[in-house]
């Protein structure tokens, strides 16, 4: 089975995944999820990437990549913030799959070829135009017509976070020369290299809570 086809089929089962835990199960049933996937993150992959040992892995770890998950839960546990949660993963995962594709079909131009050498402009601006279309179709659909153009530049500030985001797990694997993370998701890596951009989307959507459920609403 070749790469793209196991990055299909475990991106599939994954989103169907939390799909049915974010609409169809008690709400506290996702936070429970994003605390198991925390801690396989520390146990697991986060010693990959800095040795307990070292005195970065101490100051790092409650910024990133703890804080991010307890904001995830905050919003999460919160009714008014919760539907928060499904339209930065909307945004992340199509800035994500439309950079993926996009970049390994007509990709050429690299934007950080040292740290992440597979990433490029074409896919940047593919994975940006996905994302636009996944926010916008949605809100179609629920017949919301309202701030577009805030939901546009939202969405656009979104994808740079997320694509930060990515940026930063890149350059510390390249510090601890790894590849992945771990090798839990086929074709994906680990946790950390799927979530690497909503870690980063989730700190700016709890700060900005508040004005993003008014533009959202």
């Amino acid at each position: 089975m070749n790469k793209f086809l196991k990055r299909t089929i475990t991106g599939t089962i994954l989103a169907l995944t939390l799909w049915y835990i974010f609409f169809c199960a008690p709400i506290i049933y996702l936070s429970i999820t994003f605390l198991a996937i925390l801690l396989w993150i520390l146990t697991q992959e986060w010693a990959n990437l800095f040795k307990p040992s070292t005195f970065l892995f101490w100051i790092l770890t409650p910024i990133y990549p703890i804080l991010p998950f307890i904001f995830l839960i905050l919003l999460n546990q919160n009714p008014s913030s919760r539907f928060l949660i499904f339209i930065m993963f909307l945004i992340v995962a199509s800035f994500d799959t439309g950079g993926y594709l996009v970049g390994k079909t007509i990709g050429k131009y690299k934007i950080i070829p040292k740290i992440s050498p597979k990433k490029t402009w074409e896919g940047f601006f593919g994975g940006c135009i996905l994302a636009l279309i996944s926010i916008l179709t949605y809100r179609f659909l629920m017949n919301r017509t309202e701030n577009l153009i805030l939901i546009i530049i939202i969405t656009l500030i979104t994808c740079l976070i997320s694509f930060a985001g990515d940026a930063f797990e890149s350059w510390l694997k390249r510090l601890s020369k790894i590849k992945d993370s771990s090798y839990i998701l086929p074709g994906h890596g680990g946790f950390m290299d799927r979530l690497d951009g909503a870690m980063f989307a989730a700190v700016f959507f709890y700060i900005f809570q508040g004005f993003l459920i008014t533009v959202f609403r």
